[in-house]
């Protein structure tokens, strides 16, 4: 039996002139819950958040995160599992999108799917990332 291979999934910074479509394109109806629950998320999870431009990426599987440009790092704390983990300004944006996509699947029921596929499209991506452990020590 031949071993399958699978290929690896790249990230690409959406430009500025293609922000303003992204969300409508990776999230449709759901494109307004996005920001405000990543934005929430963050402020809960990061003491020293209090805002920052965010990066807008696309996976070539399908999949969008954001990441906060304000910081190299960010110290993340989880009460739910009792997680506090560094991470860089990427691999926060990967952990806070999974935490909001879930949450966002489970509560928004026009774009459960939506925000069901977005998770593990994003999930699939941060298993090869160099931060995977961190990130799903967080997250998981």
């Amino acid at each position: 039996m031949l071993a399958q291979v699978t290929p690896e999934i790249t990230k690409e910074l959406i430009s500025d002139s293609l922000r303003l479509k992204a969300l409508p394109y990776f999230f449709r109806q759901g494109m307004m819950l996005v920001e405000p629950t990543v934005f929430d998320l963050m402020g809960k999870h990061c003491k020293t958040y209090s805002g920052a431009y965010w990066d807008f990426y696309k996976l070539s599987n399908g999949g969008f995160f954001m990441a906060p440009s304000g910081q190299e790092t960010y110290a993340l704390s989880n009460a739910d599992n009792y997680a506090d983990v560094e991470l860089s300004a990427e691999a926060t944006g990967i952990a806070i999108a999974l935490l909001a996509y879930s949450r966002l699947s489970f509560t928004s029921s026009s774009a459960s799917h939506t925000f069901s596929s977005q998770y593990h499209w994003v999930r699939e991506f941060a298993r090869n990332h160099p931060e995977s452990t961190q990130i799903f020590r967080f997250t998981d």
